[in-house]
């Protein structure tokens, strides 16, 4: 069984659970689709949608100290062109995205970077990024612009606006850890169908890579609780091709119902958590 704050899952077949780890890895997989060249699949969008749910249950359990300590800050960051865009999304990405997170890893120090890729209704490609660090919006928008104007972006949006200042960004911060997936799921599955994205619709640092979910071995009892509590409307239950997912408050529900096994889970977060900003 692997938990987070969100859901627990029961991998009733060992095989499909194997499969689904190894067969399924491959997080930039592709659907093809008459004019969109990439589109996340769900299982894609499920599997993110846990590692950045665990991610940030391991930052809520650290606690504000530990935080504090590393210098640990998560906002949500916005980034969308000044002008109607006329060069490919791979363009885009190359020389404005890339170039933007790496100098922001060299700013600021990132650790955690994660960020995914969406048509807007004008069909311009715009971009939400998640990372660990206090970002200044004023260094975002000039850093972002002057990217965009090395594909001439600026220049056109001053001929039409007067001023070079094109306000790009929007930068707000998570204001809840501990119910941090009604903001991931927003972030894993926004892809719409309008037109596509080409190339790679998301893209992760390797720190984010490395966040391990808890897994633990169920006892009978184990079952009994979670279809009591399934069938008393406290969680939700699913079940496909071998798998069944209980989704729900698990963390209210655990440090009501299992306060020691719930603090097993805290610290395995919070060792977890010390070793990846060590």
């Amino acid at each position: 069984m692997t938990l987070n704050s969100s859901r627990l899952v029961v991998y009733e077949d060992p095989a499909y659970m194997y499969y689904n780890g190894e067969r399924k890895s491959n997080l930039f997989e592709a659907t093809k689709k008459p004019n969109c060249i990439g589109a996340m699949k769900p299982h894609i969008a499920r599997k993110l949608r846990s590692r950045l749910v665990t991610y940030y249950d391991m930052m809520y359990d650290s606690g504000q100290v530990f935080r504090e300590q590393k210098k640990i800050f998560h906002p949500i960051i916005t980034m969308t062109l000044p002008v109607p865009q006329e060069e490919d999304d791979n363009t885009i990405k190359r020389e404005v995205l890339m170039r933007f997170l790496e100098k922001m890893k060299e700013k600021y120090e990132t650790k955690m970077q994660y960020w995914v890729a969406e048509p807007q209704k004008n069909e311009n490609i715009h971009f939400h990024i998640l990372t660990d660090r206090f970002i200044e919006h004023r260094w975002a928008r000039s850093y972002w612009n002057v990217r965009c104007e090395s594909l001439g972006m600026i220049t056109a949006f001053e001929l039409k606006h007067g001023h070079r200042d094109a306000p790009t960004e929007q930068v707000a911060r998570i204001r809840s850890l501990s119910n941090s997936a009604k903001y991931v799921t927003a972030y894993t599955t926004k892809i719409e169908d309008s037109r596509g994205i080409q190339g790679r619709l998301h893209g992760e640092s390797d720190m984010l890579k490395m966040v391990k979910s808890f897994t633990f071995e169920p006892d009978f009892g184990t079952y009994n609780r979670l279809e009591g509590w399934s069938s008393q409307g406290y969680l939700h239950k699913t079940v496909k091709e071998g798998v069944a997912v209980y989704s729900g408050d698990m963390r209210s529900l655990l440090r009501e119902q299992r306060p020691k096994f719930y603090q097993k889970w805290r610290e395995f977060n919070r060792l977890q958590a010390k070793q990846l900003y060590a």
